[in-house]
């Protein structure tokens, strides 16, 4: 019995090492999966070849490994793989990347909410607070005449604190999606939520996001005229925050040109994208520039289509202007990528690397007619510092466009149905993949708690959106300073809600009362009167009693009124229900009518 118990013990232990030394994951989820050291991730290669058995021992007999064993067996494969690295790049043109990387104005002192108040901070509040009371005021003088149920009767000036609550909201029902936001006020017992009803009521949740305002409208010039901004309404708080994502953190050497959509079906006043085959036939296109070893949205900008012309080489350059002279090495996918566009970059002290469409201009010949086979060598074309690569895998074909890597290639091994097999594959297709593979993990987070219900106003959508980023970015930051601290987001979402209704309290103190003076019907004086009229034949009047009668249960007739209220109702005991309780109504019954 010992002897087995020390076999399974040797197994157990050894499939440990196994996992140790082959670094394997155990199915996190996308947000645990994202811990603080973001780059080990990125050093989670699919393993190279390699022959870890010696064939000495047998099934009885499982030797224990030493930790100094698998620490130095692990110490080999990281070598190895990180030579292949070493050689895979083409960039002495380009120079050493030598500028500070990280966050630039935070420390491990600093908390959740000061990094995120720091990109939201109150001067951008205090201008959204003064903007939207502005255009509240100038919406009454165009009205000649309130209606009689306007909202506006009831509306009063907003502050940055009653703001800050207002996002707190925006925020937490990220983590609780629902089809509008009428149904996180529903009184039913099941989805009524007492602390958003303590905070903010409905109406004035909803009559805030109606008049909320970002953007000047004094001056504002005609659409025809060629100087137009579309994004006025939203411009100056989106500079706002985009020049404090780049004060805050630098991002390293490998960043990312990424698109994002944002669905919209309205009308924009600017060019949009429209996909027929799409879930979202119409959307807003936001174009960033991230971090691709954090994720970290170091620049951003919407495809207005009027201010860039519908220039993809003019977007990238926009977005990269702040890293000009930087030396960095920016990876894109083939909607931007084109000879031209990296010769611009180069020419400012920027790599690029990104997959191609051999349609484009200035592709050579011999990349366009190109037809690589599995399992063959890849088809290079260099031009200059461009170097063009034509590969096939199994099933797709890839053409990498660069100007910091060779020709060099790796024995990388895959899983197949039938084992693993191995593949020659080139360095900078492997790079590429990798750091999209980043980015794209950082993209799902970003959307976990965005949660847009519908929208005239696309610039609220592209608010939403911002906010959102503002809140990831934090969160990419607040990680990148605590590495070894396990930090969950929806904790730190909560603990940031918390924070923004620190000292703020609700207004009106009343929750969920229908009225602000009572009806009536129950403080004025009431007497029953018999029903005088008559029918079309000519007899009495009896209508349904306005307390006790339902046709659908039992219906009853009355040939009595209130004089007052001039409403059908039984002498007794239905008129005293009626002017003295709230909810009067009640279903007919022989024991109600005698009790």
């Amino acid at each position: 019995m010992a002897s087995n118990h020390n076999v399974c013990t040797g197994y157990v232990d050894a499939f440990k090492a196994f996992l140790d030394d082959e670094n394997i994951g155990l199915g996190l989820d996308d947000e645990e999966d994202f811990g603080g050291n973001f780059y080990e991730l990125l050093n989670d290669e699919d393993k190279l070849t390699q022959d870890d058995s010696d064939g000495s021992g047998s099934d009885d007999e499982v030797p224990r490994p030493s930790s100094t064993t698998t620490t130095t067996t692990r110490g080999r494969r990281n070598s190895r793989r990180l030579a292949w690295k070493e050689q895979a790049y083409d960039d002495a043109w380009l120079g050493k990347f030598s500028p500070r990387t990280g966050p630039l104005v935070h420390d491990v002192e600093s908390s959740f909410y000061d990094i995120f108040h720091y990109f939201l901070d109150d001067e951008i509040l205090e201008y959204v607070t003064e903007e939207t009371n502005k255009y509240v005021a100038q919406q009454m003088c165009l009205l000649e005449q309130m209606p009689e149920h306007s909202g506006l009767k009831d509306w009063r000036d907003t502050n940055v604190g009653e703001l800050k609550a207002f996002i707190a909201i925006l925020l937490g029902i990220g983590m609780d999606k629902r089809g509008s936001y009428d149904a996180y006020w529903s009184s039913n017992w099941f989805l009524e939520r007492p602390g958003l009803k303590s905070v903010m009521s409905k109406n004035r949740f909803l009559m805030l996001f109606r008049f909320l305002h970002f953007g000047k409208r004094d001056n504002v010039l005609p659409r025809d005229n060629p100087n137009f901004d579309p994004l006025l309404k939203i411009r100056h708080f989106m500079e706002h925050i985009i020049s404090k994502f780049q004060t805050a953190f630098y991002p390293s050497r490998e960043v990312f040109v990424n698109k994002r959509i944002i669905p919209f079906e309205g009308w924009t006043g600017f060019s949009s994208m429209h996909h027929s085959k799409k879930s979202h036939k119409t959307r807003m296109m936001a174009l960033t520039l991230v971090d691709a070893n954090t994720g970290y949205i170091f620049n951003s900008c919407i495809c207005s289509g009027i201010a860039l012309n519908n220039s993809t080489q003019e977007v990238v350059t926009s977005l990269c202007r702040p890293l000009f002279g930087n030396r960095h090495h920016v990876y894109m996918d083939n909607y931007f990528t084109s000879p031209a566009l990296f010769s611009v970059l180069a020419a400012n002290n920027l790599g690029a690397c990104g997959t191609l469409k051999t349609n484009r201009i200035g592709v050579p010949e011999a990349i366009k007619d190109a037809n690589p086979q599995e399992g063959k060598p890849a088809v290079t074309e260099r031009d200059g510092n461009l170097l063009f690569l034509a590969w096939k895998d199994k099933r797709q074909e890839s053409f990498v466009l660069t100007t910091i890597h060779n020709s060099s290639t790796f024995m990388k091994v895959k899983n197949a149905p039938n084992g693993k097999r191995e593949i020659t594959k080139p360095c900078a297709i492997e790079l590429y993949t990798q750091y999209v593979g980043g980015v794209d993990r950082v993209d799902r987070l970003r959307w976990t708690y965005l949660h847009i219900h519908k929208s005239l106003k696309w610039w609220k959508k592209l608010f939403l959106y911002l906010l959102e980023t503002c809140f990831v970015n934090a969160l990419i930051v607040y990680r990148y300073l605590h590495p070894n601290k396990k930090t969950l987001s929806y904790i730190l979402r909560l603990e940031l809600i918390d924070c923004l209704l620190e000292g703020y309290t609700r207004t009106n103190s009343r929750l969920g009362s229908k009225w602000s003076t009572p009806p009536k019907r129950l403080t004025e004086r009431h007497f029953p009167s018999i029903n005088m009229d008559k029918t079309k034949g000519g007899k009495q009047s009896k209508p349904d009693c306005v307390v006790c009668s339902n046709r659908d249960i039992k219906r009853h007739q009355t040939q009595y009124k209130c004089s007052e209220c001039q409403l059908p109702m039984c002498a007794a005991p239905c008129f005293m229900r009626f002017h003295t309780l709230s909810d009067y109504k009640v279903n007919c019954s022989w024991e109600y009518h005698n009790s």
